[in-house]
C-alpha cells in the first residue's frame, strides 16, 4: 500500500517575531511608526484578505490616529461595472467560475485612484491605506500589514451562512 504524502499539519518556518493579540500588534504598530527616521510623514498600508472583518479591523485601526485613512473600498469602480467586467466568466455556481486575466488595476476607477493619489502627495502624518488592493494603490510605504484569514475559517462562516 502507497503511504500518503499528505500534510496533515503544513507549517512554514519563518524568522522575526510573532506578536498576538490586537492591543500588542497595535502597540508594535506605534513603536514602527515612532521608529521612522521622518517622523512628518509615514504611510502604513493594510492589505487584506477576503473574509475579514473589515469593520472591526478598522476601528482598531482608527486608535493608531491617523491623519488621513482611505479604505480602498471607495476607489473600486461600481457594483455594475465589475458585474459586466467579470459576467463572462461567472457560473451559476457560487464557488467556482473561470480563471480570468484580471488584476486589482483592473477594478479600480482610474479618475478615483488619481485624485487620491494626488491628495496623497500632500499629506502630512500617518496615512494609513486600508483593504483590498492596498499595496498596488500604494506601492511604496513605510510599513506594510498583510490582514490575514485561514480558509477553513471562511468555509466555516460559509457553512454558517454568515
Amino acid at each position: 500500500m502507497r503511504k500518503s504524502n499528505y500534510d496533515k499539519k503544513p507549517a512554514t518556518r519563518i524568522e522575526g517575531d510573532i506578536w498576538k493579540g490586537r492591543p500588542t500588534v497595535l502597540g508594535q504598530i506605534k513603536k514602527t511608526i515612532s521608529l521612522k527616521e521622518n517622523k512628518d510623514r509615514c504611510i502604513l498600508v493594510v492589505e487584506c484578505y477576503q473574509g475579514v472583518y473589515h469593520e472591526e479591523l478598522i476601528e482598531h485601526l482608527s486608535f493608531l490616529n491617523p491623519e488621513f485613512f482611505v479604505d480602498t473600498r471607495t476607489l473600486f469602480k461600481s457594483t455594475d461595472e465589475i458585474s459586466s467586467m467579470t459576467y463572462p466568466y461567472i457560473t451559476d455556481d457560487p464557488l467556482y467560475g473561470y480563471r480570468t486575466h484580471f488584476t486589482y488595476d483592473d477594478f479600480f476607477n482610474q479618475e478615483k485612484l488619481e485624485s487620491f493619489k494626488d491628495d496623497l502627495k500632500n499629506n502630512s502624518g500617518l496615512t494609513i491605506i486600508y483593504g483590498h488592493g492596498a499595496a498596488t494603490v500604494s506601492p511604496s510605504c513605510d510599513l506594510l500589514i498583510y490582514a490575514d484569514m485561514a480558509r477553513w475559517e471562511i468555509q466555516q462562516r460559509a457553512r454558517r451562512k454568515e
